[in-house]
């Protein structure tokens, strides 16, 4: 027996999910999950209280002054983006840090930039076990096992109302920052990545907040090779429209 999809117009409700929503603008070879602005986010007046990835995994934030505000025009017009202040916003996940993988963020800053030490993404257990992708002075930096990001930062400050592909991939005792498809430091690390859930905005400790604006974040598990990272580099900029 057959059957037939019909792609033809229909009228659906608004809280019916699209396929489109489940496609990933990255490639999925280790993909843990990946959250785009644009996809599955449940948002009243804006504030977004969760934000699925297409894996299942979902971020949360239940309290309404920690809630990050959606705009459908966000990081462009037709590019949605999820906003998170610098002050309080975050969601939290439930994915914790993989032994190796890469986090990687398609992110739009804010229209001032200020030096302080932010977060976008980070999971810490404690001093020597931690993982955070996010700015130190105005530049892109990474913290990692005993390294932090005064250890692991890139050379150009991020300018204001810009868009920017931000990665960080750690294997075997090594760690790489990424900008906009390029390697731009590396690090040797001890220590270790812990176990505590990531959260998006912030550092999961719900401190060191981000004021930024999302519009895709991917998280992946494995050691990856450069092919592999300049691929999913190129899928995250597409999406923010570099």
């Amino acid at each position: 027996m057959g059957y037939a999809i019909n792609l033809g117009p229909a009228s659906l409700s608004s809280d019916c999910p699209l396929l489109t929503d489940y496609i990933s603008p990255v490639p999925v070879t280790g993909l843990r999950d990946v959250w785009r602005a644009g996809g599955l986010v449940t948002q009243a007046a804006g504030a977004v209280s969760a934000w699925a990835g297409i894996e299942g995994a979902v971020a949360v934030q239940t309290t309404g002054s920690r809630q990050p505000a959606w705009s459908a025009t966000g990081i462009a017009s037709g590019i949605p983006g999820i906003t998170t202040d610098g002050t309080g916003h975050v969601l939290m996940t439930s994915i914790t840090p993989p032994s190796a993988g890469y986090i990687v963020i398609a992110v739009k800053m804010p229209a001032s930039v200020t030096g302080s030490a932010q977060t976008f993404v980070g999971s810490e257990t404690d001093a020597t076990h931690r993982l955070r992708l996010g700015t130190q002075g105005s530049k892109p930096a990474a913290a990692i096992g005993d390294v932090v990001y005064a250890d692991l930062i890139g050379g150009s400050n991020l300018a204001a109302a810009t868009r920017y592909v931000v990665g960080l991939a750690w294997a075997g005792g090594t760690a790489s920052l990424r900008i906009n498809g390029l390697e731009v430091d590396t690090a040797s690390y001890s220590g270790g990545v812990g176990t505590a859930p990531f959260a998006i905005g912030a550092n999961s400790t719900i401190s060191s907040f981000a004021a930024a604006t999302f519009a895709v974040v991917a998280i992946f598990d494995g050691a990856l090779m450069s092919g592999q990272l300049d691929a999913i580099d190129a899928g995250m900029a597409v999406a923010i429209g570099l």
